[in-house]
């Protein structure tokens, strides 16, 4: 696997994690669990960060 390809795969699976972080967070906001849900708000916004980081690099290079 060359650098670019390892970059962008690591990308897509920051996307997806954000992404199911989120959900999580919203279903536990929907059931009242406002703790669990705030823990998983924070770790999508981490795998957020990350994704865009990530993107950056790419940008940055093209």
């Amino acid at each position: 696997m060359t650098y670019e390809e390892a970059l962008m795969h690591a990308i897509e699976i920051g996307q997806r994690m954000a992404a199911e972080y989120h959900k999580d967070a919203v279903r536990c906001r929907d059931q009242g669990k406002d703790e669990m849900a705030r823990m998983h708000q924070r770790l999508a916004a981490k795998y957020a960060g990350i994704h865009l980081a990530l993107r950056g690099v790419t940008m940055e290079a093209a």
